[in-house]
């Protein structure tokens, strides 16, 4: 606040001056009072402008304020979204989420994906989950002419504070490798204004592809 600084000094040097002549006008002539009084009338002037600049400047940084709280406090969900990411939990499942094309590749010899479905507000956060919402549910979409389906059943979805995460396992024994598989993720009802199922698909389509090898054979031939 460069602004403020550079009047208060300038109020600063106009009192230093009024305080000489103060002094002067004790010894010296009745003129002086009148300059006296010129040197108040601009120093209240600068006093007023000070004034004004600062409850602009708080004016305009209560308004930007008042946006961040808007923005971190909690608002009424609007929608929901869903991800996936693989599972993670031995050393067969592919380790973390891999990008290929815009696609999760998941190792057939992995443990499946994890769906995450969050709340959003108007703005996009993620935000509390409807009370009258129900859990979601998910169904896969196989690309056509695929030998599908790669996944088993999904288990019972496990509530967070903003929605829900369901774990898919693949199917045993996974039918092959495939590109594009998708979930579909649907709620009855709960949201604000719906009034039919809602269904969004995963930000991201599921690969399916060939994991590391966990362990070997051999099988004898005769000479």
């Amino acid at each position: 606040m460069n602004w403020m600084w550079q009047l208060l000094n300038q109020i600063w040097a106009t009192v230093q001056k009024i305080y000489a002549l103060a002094i002067k006008t004790s010894r010296d002539d009745a003129r002086a009072l009148d300059v006296i009084q010129l040197k108040l009338g601009a120093l209240e002037q600068q006093v007023s402008t000070v004034s004004s600049q600062v409850q602009q400047g708080f004016a305009s940084d209560f308004i930007l304020l008042k946006q961040i709280l808007e923005a971190l406090t909690p608002n009424a969900a609007t929608g929901f979204t869903a991800a996936a990411t693989p599972f993670e939990g031995d050393s067969m499942a592919l380790k973390g989420k891999v990008k290929l094309a815009g696609d999760i590749q998941v190792a057939d010899n992995g443990n499946g994906v994890l769906i995450t479905i969050n709340a959003v507000d108007s703005l996009g956060f993620p935000t509390a989950w409807p009370s009258a919402a129900p859990a979601p549910t998910v169904a896969e979409a196989d690309p056509a002419g695929s030998s599908g389906p790669y996944f088993g059943t999904a288990n019972a979805p496990t509530a967070t504070s903003t929605g829900f995460t369901i774990s898919v396992p693949l199917a045993s024994p996974v039918p092959g490798l495939v590109t594009g598989v998708q979930f579909n993720v649907s709620v009855a009802s709960g949201f604000p204004n719906q009034t039919a199922p809602e269904t969004v698909q995963l930000e991201q389509a599921i690969d399916i592809v060939a994991g590391p090898a966990g362990s070997f054979v051999a099988t004898p031939s005769a000479d």
